[in-house]
């Protein structure tokens, strides 16, 4: 599949080797334990994250405009260079907040990312007449990423066994800027035409009618939004809940590289599974119920499943968000999306730290497990049933032209 691709000159390469050079950004596996370093805790965390999602509510829309009217290679770019001055602010942290100002960084390249990616790679094969492959390109990119972040976990814990653990953020320099430089080499696609003469809010518009108004993205666009909501809090909160089990900095890494190889696993999974990932919610908010409420090491692989079925999950949804749009409109419906995402963690994320602060983890857990519940009544009451309906015709007409 890969070579085939590769040889249509869809600059496809340089992507892959982006993502794996992004990937091994050896901070990401062992962040926490270098926070409960410099005396910060789970109200912190929880701080931290509310102010990553106000961030990306606030800038997610706009990044997405100004991908779809700039340049996306160029968004890529500079969200690369954005994760580098992150890691050298974030490592010279001695305080709560620098490091949250170090994180706010962090958050403004997570949200330059989001929604540009999978729009350009779209379009990049799009122009090739290679749109049917997008499910499998973004879920090996996405795959990539994942295993690239296994070995930077591996790495993390490996320089910190024998250098400082602000070592770890400064060596991740290297990997940033090598990323930077092969997302330079990308050509935007001639396929798209960035449209001056639509403006902002005619495009907002466009977008937020085309998925109110669309049954099969209105659905599409929930299953994606408590998928990645899930998703983020086990991201973001799934390595206390390892060292609340009394797991040390080693295990603490090796686990997150776990969930790193998890989530590739889960993302090369949705092209083998198409339609039926659709109804893999149900059994991850079982995973997630038994992990939460029996708190236990053993019940950790409970965890490890729900990553690899909210990526899978995420993968197919996305995909079929991207078919049912036109090319002017993906990256702000993605950035669209993500938004209604953050509001969402917005919301829950204070509560999930103070729970985590003055109870545990687990009763967090298991709070999220009750939203997850709720969000899958109100996905019923759309028309879940009919999704499947929806998945069979991918080569739907483009909505919103």
């Amino acid at each position: 599949m890969v070579p085939h691709i590769f040889k249509s000159r869809t600059y496809l390469p340089q992507l892959f080797i982006a993502q794996s050079l992004k990937g091994l950004t050896l901070w990401y596996g062992i962040e926490k334990v270098f926070m409960q370093s410099i005396g910060l805790d789970a109200i912190d965390v929880g701080l931290i994250t509310t102010g990553l999602c106000l961030v990306l509510l606030t800038l997610n829309i706009p990044t997405g405009l100004l991908a779809d009217r700039w340049s996306r290679k160029y968004m890529l770019l500079a969200a690369t260079l954005v994760v580098a001055l992150s890691s050298i602010v974030l490592g010279s942290s001695h305080s709560f907040e620098s490091y949250f100002v170090g994180s706010m960084g962090n958050a403004l390249s997570l949200v330059m990312f989001s929604g540009t990616l999978p729009a350009l790679v779209y379009d990049l094969l799009a122009e090739q007449g290679q749109q049917h492959r997008f499910n499998r390109v973004q879920g090996g990119l996405s795959a990539t990423y994942q295993v690239s972040a296994f070995f930077g976990a591996l790495g993390g814990v490996a320089v910190t066994a024998c250098l400082p653990l602000a070592d770890a953020y400064y060596i991740s320099l290297i990997p940033c800027l090598l990323s930077a430089m092969a997302i330079a080499t990308v050509r935007e696609p001639h396929r798209y035409q960035p449209q001056a003469t639509k403006t902002n809010s005619q495009r907002l518009r466009r977008t937020f009618r085309a998925l109110k108004q669309t049954p099969s993205l209105r659905v599409l666009g929930l299953l994606v939004v408590s998928a990645s909501i899930l998703e983020c809090l086990l991201n973001d909160f799934g390595q206390l809940y390892y060292l609340k089990l009394g797991l040390g900095v080693g295990a603490v890494g090796v686990l997150s590289g776990l969930a790193a190889l998890s989530a590739a696993l889960g993302s090369s999974l949705s092209y083998r599974l198409g339609p039926k990932a659709m109804y893999l919610y149900p059994l991850i908010l079982l995973l997630w119920g038994i992990a939460s409420f029996i708190p236990s090491v053993w019940t950790l692989p409970g965890f490890l499943g729900c990553i690899i079925m909210l990526w899978t999950l995420i993968n197919e949804t996305t995909t079929l968000i991207q078919h049912q749009l036109s090319s002017d409109l993906r990256a702000t419906a993605s950035s669209a999306l993500s938004t209604i995402t953050e509001l969402g963690l917005l919301i829950i994320t204070p509560v999930f730290g103070l729970l985590a602060q003055h109870h545990s983890v687990a009763v967090s857990f298991q709070l999220t497990w009750n939203v997850g519940v709720a969000l899958l009544l109100v996905l019923l009451v759309l028309g879940y049933g009919r999704v499947k309906h929806v998945s069979q015709n991918r080569q739907l007409s483009k909505v919103g032209t």
